[in-house]
Formats: C-alpha cells, structure tokens, sequence
C-alpha cells in the first residue's frame, strides 16, 4: 500500500509539475506574441471580442484587407440601420486567411451575409504563394483558438510557404517571438487591457483628411485588358464561395476606392462576378463611386484606405442595400448598444485632427479621458501673439515654464511621471537646446518652434494626436502621424 501511495504520489507531482511548465509556457507565449497596435486596432482584442459574441447573433460578416477594416463599421451600421455585424478583417488578409476566419466565424454564428473585400485576389507580393507577408498573417491567425480549423490553416500556410510558415513557430510562439523581450512593453504584460479596443468589433477609424488627392473612377468600355487572379490564391476564393453557399449564405464582393485600382483588375472583377453570378460593388467603378457620394481627397487616411468620414459613407451604402435588397430589419442588441459611447469618443477624438486653428482646438480637449501634454521653447511663448495668450489663458494652459500636463482634466507640476494605473510613462524636455514629449520612451513632439500639444485617450489606449500651433496667429503648422 505504501508503494502504491508513493506510486501515486509521485504521478500527481509529474502532473502538477507539467500543468505548471504548461501553464507558464503559455503565459509566456501570450506575453512575447506582438500585440501588432496600429491604426487604433488591437487584432487580440478584436479576436478575443468575436469570440465573446453571443451565439448566432452577428448577422453580417466582413472579410478582407486592411481596406475592409477600415471601410466598414459594424457600431455606425448598427446604429444608422440596426444590423448587426461585425468585421474580421486583416492586414493583407489573404484568401486563405479569409476563408479559414469564416469557417472559424461559423462554429458559433449564422450571418446571412458575408460581404468580401477583394483587394487581395490579386497579386501584391512577387514568388510569394500567401500573397501577403508573415507578420500579417500572423496578426489574423495567432489569435485564432485551437481548434480543427487553425490547425488546418497552419497546415495549409506552411504547404504554400514552407520556409515564411515553420509549423514550429505557430505551435511554440515563443519560438517565433524569442527576440521580443527585448522590446516588451506594459502593453505586452498587461495585455487583457487592450481587449477595451475590441469594443469597435473590427473597425479601425483613420482620422485623416488628406484634401489633395486625385482620384479617377474607371468605366465600362475603358479599356479592353483584364489582370489575373492570382492563381496560388484563387482555389481558397472559390473555397469561400462555396462555403457561403452551401451554408445559404449570401456573398456580396467590394472593393473600395484607392488609386491602385487599375483597370484591368477592374474589368477582371466584373468579369469573375459575371462567371460565379455574385453581386459585385466596385467604388472605383465611376457609377458606384458616385452612388456612393465618396469624396477621394477628404474621405480618405492616405491613397489606399478610407477615414472615419469616408467609412461612413461606404458603411452606408452598405447599409442601404442590405435593407433594401436582402430585407434586413433594424433589431436592437446590447452588445452594441454598450459601444455606442467607444464609437462616439471615436467621432471626438477625429474632430481633434480636422481643426486648424488654436482657439477651436483647446475646447475640444475638455475631456476627462484625455491625457494632454504640451510643450513650447519659453522664448516663443515669450513672444507669442495677445491672440494666442488669450486663448490659452481662456482654457486654462500656462505655459510660462514650457510645458503643462493634464491627466484627467487634473493638472501636474511634473515633467515626468505615469498615468494610466502607472503602466504608461511620459517625460517633458524644454531645455534651451532640446525639446521633447516621449510617451513610453517614444518621441511625440512636432515642431521644436510651435506650441507642441499631445494628446493620450485612455479610455481608447492611444496617443490620437499630434498637433503644432503657430505661436504668431494660432495656426496648425504639422499635424504627425499618430500611427
């Protein structure tokens, strides 16, 4: 009896030894896997919010590029139509990624709708089987469950690019991220904050308007060449196709304006839709373009992607349609009446980078999810016009030391210090010979000569702007970059 209580114990002691190496390796791959921020989308929050969708409720599904998440918005469909979606699209998503993500959506929801974005059917990256580069990929599949289906996307991922896709580094992240924890962030360790970001349910808003850009809307008769699918991905669209349809799905094909629409791949499309009989929506086609009421140079973030306004009007069209042709009635959902507020602030925190003016902009930062930081060479407040020193003591900046910062609508005498539960860090300079605004280590300022602002949204975990006024008249002199 000894010996078999011995016996036992020693097993009970390998088991809990191998659930604690378990458990550990899993949180270490989960804290060195890049979390891949950009453009206000957190793909591990997005992901981790699809999966806590109740059962069957997503009615329409997005799937597509980087062109799709930032065109179509489940909170403004819902909100103007009533229909509930939720879009799972990618960087470069691939149409492997596309149709492995919807057999994915289908364990637990029965849309009606898919509604696919075609930028990638044909090719962007030369001998590259995946048409899209790993970290990409990555960023869609290293927060898919484990399941049947990740393990059959795995499996055809490294078939197609054996060498970009060792199976070892899907399997044993920590593999693939060994080098990260060089560059470990709060973000990285405290990762479950970031499911807050998932609250837009796959929609990036971009919150530029460029005002300058040409755009020239192809038409029927154009011309007579036509582009190729791309062949090593062409199997998976009919995949995708075939899915939909013998789910009873119907499949709707977009494409959103940008200017490396030529058009060849536009009388492709129209081709491929007249051969599978799908129902194609392509804005760069002159008539749907102009259906659509999308204004090129200020409804687009850069030459490719659609801003915040601009997505509102590719969401509407959108909208539109469903409850015109596929009889789509307004339904009411909390799930997405309790993002409402997130998708607001979105509004708000867009209207900061489409002010030109100082006077306009200091009461837009009224906001207690904001953090404000603000620098300025003391000689140039020094001189700074009587209308620019109104308006700063209107709303209650002094900058007579060069900086001022603001966490909460509360004000700190520090130059250094944290804020958001003390996981992130700032740090002012306004010495003579060096102006700076680092957040996380990480430069912010804009122009060493203007009235720098920053401006941190805690309730969105992003810096959402990064603006330079004029001293002499209080105007926009650089709006950065915020991504």
């Amino acid at each position: 009896m000894k010996k078999f209580l011995h016996a036992v114990r020693k097993i009970l002691c390998c088991l809990l030894f191998l659930a604690l190496t378990g458990g550990l390796l899993s949180y270490v791959n989960l804290v060195l896997t890049a979390k891949q921020t950009s453009r206000q989308l957190t793909p591990m929050a997005v992901y981790h919010d699809f999966y806590s969708m109740e059962e069957n409720t997503v009615d329409v599904i997005f799937l597509g590029s980087s062109h799709c998440y930032s065109a179509f918005s489940p909170q403004y469909l819902y909100n103007e139509y009533g229909i509930r979606s939720y879009n799972l699209g990618s960087s470069q998503q691939s149409m492997t990624v596309a149709y492995y993500w919807l057999k994915e959506a289908l364990q637990t929801q029965s849309p009606k709708v898919v509604v696919l974005d075609t930028c990638t059917f044909f090719q962007w990256f030369n001998d590259n089987n995946t048409n899209a580069q790993e970290p990409f990929v990555r960023k869609a599949m290293d927060f898919m469950r484990w399941g049947p289906n990740k393990l059959e996307a795995i499996w055809e991922l490294h078939r197609l690019e054996p060498d970009e896709f060792p199976l070892e580094g899907f399997f044993l992240p920590n593999i693939r991220y060994h080098n990260r924890w060089k560059e470990l962030t709060a973000e990285d360790v405290h990762y479950t904050d970031t499911f807050i970001t998932g609250q837009s349910k796959g929609y990036s808003g971009m919150y530029v308007r460029r005002g300058h850009q040409y755009f020239d809307a192809h038409y029927d008769g154009e011309s007579d060449k036509t582009e190729p699918l791309y062949g090593p991905q062409l199997p998976y669209i009919h995949k995708l196709i075939d899915l939909c349809r013998d789910k009873g799905i119907e499949l709707i094909l977009v494409r959103t304006p940008y200017n490396f629409a030529y058009a060849p791949t536009y009388n492709a499309l129209r081709d491929f839709a007249a051969e599978t009989g799908l129902p194609l929506y392509d804005f760069n086609g002159k008539e749907m373009y102009e259906k659509s009421g999308f204004d090129f140079g200020m409804d687009c973030d850069d030459n490719n992607h659609c801003n915040i306004w601009g997505a509102q009007k590719m969401t509407a069209f959108i909208g539109k349609l469903l409850t015109e042709e596929y009889g789509f009635t307004p339904v009411e959902d909390q799930q997405y009446e309790v993002t409402r507020q997130y998708y607001e602030e979105s509004l708000e925190d867009a209207a900061l980078r489409d002010v030109e003016d100082l006077k306009s902009y200091l009461p837009l930062l009224d906001r207690d999810r904001f953090v404000v930081l603000s620098a300025v060479d003391k000689t140039v407040i020094k001189e700074a016009s009587e209308e620019v020193r109104k308006a700063l003591e209107e709303y209650g900046y002094d900058l007579s030391d060069g900086y001022e910062v603001i966490v909460s609508g509360e004000r700190k005498d520090a130059k250094k210090g944290k804020f958001r539960d003390e996981k992130e860090n700032y740090q002012i300079t306004v010495e003579w010979d060096e102006k700076s605004i680092l957040i996380g280590g990480e430069e912010m300022l804009t122009s060493g000569k203007d009235i720098n602002f920053v401006v941190y949204d805690l309730n969105h975990l992003a810096v959402v702007d990064r603006v330079g006024f004029s001293a002499e008249d209080g105007a926009v002199t650089v709006h950065e970059s915020i991504y």
